[in-house]
């Protein structure tokens, strides 16, 4: 099941830019950039995954604002969770496991992604509690990841405060200090 909902997701993905693409009247050739128009193709058909860097390059020379994307990335609940903030903020415990439990039910891969989501749902789940301590790993993926956030994009800029907005300042200066 996890594996035809992972290409259910890749087919909608690439249909989305493909259905942008035609949209605006643009050929394969016109946007496939550094890749050959067939592997742009495949791409579109949700035959072949792509980078999130490709993805950024492929909006780029889309003309996709990153609100059209996030539009069409919240639609479909198996995405990156976004909607935490405000269940972390108010310590939804079980709605916070559900949806944990529905992500990962469609994202059976383990990926840079899911490891960083892992996370979030981790610290969500646990940030109010006085005692609660992330792995030395984690928090050094979460430093390497929140180093830079000058150039966050919008999705990068949620995932940032739904981790970080209800973060302590313990973990942040923890942070700050893993980051350097």
């Amino acid at each position: 099941m996890g594996s035809t909902t992972g290409n259910n997701n890749l087919q909608a993905l690439g249909k989305f830019f493909h259905e942008y693409r035609v949209g605006r009247g643009l050929t394969l050739n016109e946007v496939s950039g550094e890749w050959s128009a067939a592997t742009l193709s495949r791409f579109e058909r949700g035959e072949l995954d792509i980078s999130t860097d490709k993805v950024l390059g492929l909006m780029a020379r889309l003309g996709i604002d990153e609100l059209d994307f996030i539009s069409y990335y919240i639609t479909d609940w198996s995405n990156l969770p976004l909607d935490l903030q405000e269940l972390i903020q108010l310590n939804d415990v079980p709605k916070l496991r559900k949806r944990e439990q529905e992500y990962f039910a469609n994202q059976p891969q383990t990926t840079n992604v899911t490891e960083l989501v892992a996370i979030l749902f981790r610290a969500g789940k646990f940030w109010p509690r006085a005692r609660c301590r992330l792995t030395d790993e984690e928090e050094q993926r979460l430093a390497d990841y929140l180093n830079n956030p000058g150039q966050f994009g919008l999705i990068e800029a949620e995932f940032f405060k739904a981790i970080v907005g209800p973060a302590s300042h313990e973990l942040l200066v923890l942070l700050a200090q893993r980051a350097r």
